[in-house]
């Protein structure tokens, strides 16, 4: 029994034994089996040392499984992912981590693990699943860097849509690629119009030191600009401070601290105007793909400039419109203010003549009559400068060289200015010649030297200058108005206070002064503008506030040869005669004092107040008119009309037209038609007597 027992026993525990032996096997087996045909690699390792692996671990990491078998974890573990590895296994971590493998060859790749402890051929193993996720990885990767990229790109875009200059989209810029590339330091430069020049516009730095607002780069013979223009391509120096494209900026890299430079051009119309550098201060490839991130903000950009320029463009020409339109209604306002006044003036004036010559120098009178026409003559200069700027002053314009007048004006201008101020004159050889009133031409400058003087109470420097310039197509937009071709600059330039953008827009106007009260008239630079206008030119200023301010003045030039100087005239003593004359004049005062004066010289009058009525009167008298006295401007009928009419009748009828202003309907611009006679008001007995003479003998 004992031994049937003890069989029995005995074979009872041997079936057991085999049972579990045989289930361990078989899940061996289905683990072989299901690690031969999953994806993932699966690696069992007791003791820091591999058991077994399968197929796909060891490909995964360019063994054969024998190769593993035995060998250290720690030798298929990449050396900055150990200390990570290791932690999981002292913590028996079972949960998935990534960490960097190492391959055969020595190259690594991201892999995602997973370990769990399970018995395993009767003792307990560590059971960890690998899987290959760098193509994942790099695609996550890939994907967060395009949305990076759509996100910086629809910041730039969006901040763009409402952009209206270009420094603040420009410092945008520079801040967003600063944070996207993790970046020290990146700026952004602009062009001067002629691209002489490049100025460091904005800019965004991590490091103060980087800083370089408003560093002005010449262009002149650079090499780096060169390039870009050329090649319309981005400029990438790992060694910046070594790059042969770079050596005017080394010292300035040097100074710096810079390193790495990535620069890429802001291109417009396929030109540069300008750039966006990108800086580090230390060593760094750029990536293509953020060189093409970089170049899609530029695009951006450089359209966005385009835009914004020509916004400008317009406003700017929109101004210069709406100033040329202001300019034009104060003219007319002006002009016919100044035909009123002229008309008062003529009659203190004249009448003051009068009283004065029949009184003795001794008489008490005379010195009081002489105070009236003093000041009335000053009136009437004053008035001339109105005309001046309205356009309506008469004008003798003949050919000359400009270098000419400045040079006969030198002395003048050096006792106007001061000795506490230099005048530099810089005269261009063979400038062409131009048409203009002489005594004009000779008041702009004077005007000018005056106003560059009160700029200047401290000293400084006034400089005029000459040159020949063709006006091109280019030019055009900047200046509404002009026309291409030829033309001569007349340029005066001072080192004094300069201007604000406010002033300028009204510097031109008549009676606008900062002048204190009493220290001037704030007609100066309102008779330039009219002159330099009713000549066919065109002015600018160009000014800033604590650095001076240039006026240009552009004449058209001409081809006519410059003519001999006039001999100086004598003047015969007042003349007199014995003519019928028709005066016709509205205002009252004037005909009154016409009306005595030509008699006093011998003359017979006939006076209407108007065309109409002096019609009716050469109707009903057989005497005969030699000469038809006419203001231009009177109600019912001009004075061009009624010589118009009355030449029907009696076409040799001379005619004399009076006027406080030169108006079209005798002259063009200021210069008299074919064959017309005019006396501008106000005018002495003296100007008219001899004036009426001449008409009448010639």
């Amino acid at each position: 029994m004992q031994e049937e027992t003890d069989g029995k026993k005995s074979g009872s525990k041997g079936p057991k034994i085999t049972q579990t032996e045989k289930a361990l096997q078989e899940s061996e087996e289905r683990f072989r089996r299901l690690s031969e045909v999953t994806f993932e690699g699966i690696a069992i390792t007791e003791s820091g040392r591999v058991v077994e692996v399968n197929d796909q671990l060891a490909t995964m990491l360019g063994y054969e499984p024998a190769q593993m078998i035995g060998q250290d974890v720690m030798n298929f573990v990449a050396p900055e992912s150990r200390e990570l590895v290791l932690t999981n296994i002292k913590v028996g971590s079972e949960c998935p981590y990534e960490h960097l493998a190492l391959r055969k060859d020595g190259s690594t790749l991201l892999v995602e693990a997973q370990s769990k402890l399970l018995p395993y051929q009767g003792r307990m193993v560590r059971v960890t699943t690998i899987r290959d996720i760098t193509e994942r990885k790099q695609t996550g990767q890939e994907i967060n860097r395009r949305n990076r990229e759509l996100a910086l790109l629809n910041r730039v875009i969006a901040a763009s849509a409402a952009a209206v200059e270009a420094k603040p989209v420009l410092e945008m810029v520079c801040r967003e690629l600063v944070l996207a590339f993790g970046l020290p330091h990146v700026a952004a430069t602009l062009l001067d119009n002629k691209r002489t020049t490049a100025t460091v516009v904005a800019e965004y730095f991590t490091e103060p030191r980087l800083s370089c607002l408003d560093t002005i780069i010449p262009l002149t013979g650079d090499p780096l600009f060169q390039y870009l223009r050329d090649a319309r391509a981005p400029l990438v120096a790992y060694e910046a401070q070594h790059e042969p494209l770079l050596a005017p900026l080394h010292e300035l890299l040097r100074q710096r601290g810079v390193v790495s430079l990535l620069i890429v051009p802001l291109l417009m119309g396929g030109e540069v105007i300008g750039g966006l550098g990108l800086e580090t201060l230390e060593p760094r490839h750029f990536s293509t793909e953020e060189i093409n991130l970089v170049w899609s903000v530029a695009d951006q950009m450089a359209g966005v400039l385009a835009r914004i320029r020509l916004d400008e463009e317009r406003r700017r020409l929109e101004e210069q419109y709406h100033q040329s339109q202001k300019m034009e209604a104060i003219g007319r306002l002006t002009a016919g203010i100044a035909h009123d006044l002229n008309n008062m003036l003529t009659v203190i004036n004249g009448f003051a003549d009068l009283v004065q010559s029949q009184l003795q120098s001794d008489d008490p009178v005379h010195e009081m009559v002489a105070n009236i026409h003093q000041s009335g003559q000053r009136a009437a200069d004053l008035v001339l400068q109105l005309l001046a700027f309205s356009r309506k002053q008469l004008i003798e314009p003949r050919v000359l060289n400009l270098n000419s007048v400045v040079t006969e004006m030198d002395k003048m201008l050096r006792r106007i200015i001061g000795e506490d101020i230099d005048l530099r004159t810089i005269l261009s050889p063979d400038l062409w010649p131009v048409k203009i009133d002489a005594s004009q031409i000779g008041q702009v400058i004077v005007n000018l030297a005056v106003n560059a003087r009160d700029a200047m109470p401290e000293g400084g420097r006034l400089t005029v200058e000459t040159a020949n310039v063709m006006i091109d197509e280019d030019y055009l937009p900047r200046h509404f108005g002009m026309q291409p071709g030829r033309y001569v600059l007349l340029a005066v330039s001072d080192t004094g206070c300069g201007m604000s953008k406010d002033i300028q827009a009204h510097v031109f106007e008549p009676f606008f002064t900062t002048k204190a009260l009493g220290k001037g008239s704030g007609l100066g630079l309102a008779t330039v503008y009219g002159i330099v206008k009713q000549s066919g030119g065109d002015i600018w200023l160009y000014s800033e506030e604590g650095i001076g301010a240039t006026f240009k003045i552009y004449l058209p030039a001409i081809t006519a040869p410059i003519p001999l100087p006039d001999q100086p005239k004598i003047e015969p003593a007042i003349p007199t005669g014995n003519e019928t004359i028709l005066l016709v004049e509205d205002d009252i005062g004037v005909r009154e004092l016409i009306q005595q004066v030509l008699r006093r010289l011998g003359y017979t009058l006939f006076e209407a107040q108007n065309g109409h009525e002096a019609l009716r009167m050469i109707a009903h008298s057989a005497d005969p008119i030699h000469l038809l006295l006419t203001d231009v401007i009177m109600p019912g009928m001009t004075g061009k009309a009624l010589a118009k009419e009355i030449s029907r009748t009696q076409p040799g009828l001379k005619t004399l037209f009076i006027s406080g202003y030169t108006d079209e309907a005798i002259a063009s611009h200021g210069i008299l038609d074919p064959g017309v006679a005019f006396l501008q008001k106000p005018f002495s007995p003296m100007a008219l007597a001899r004036k009426v003479r001449l008409v009448l003998d010639n």
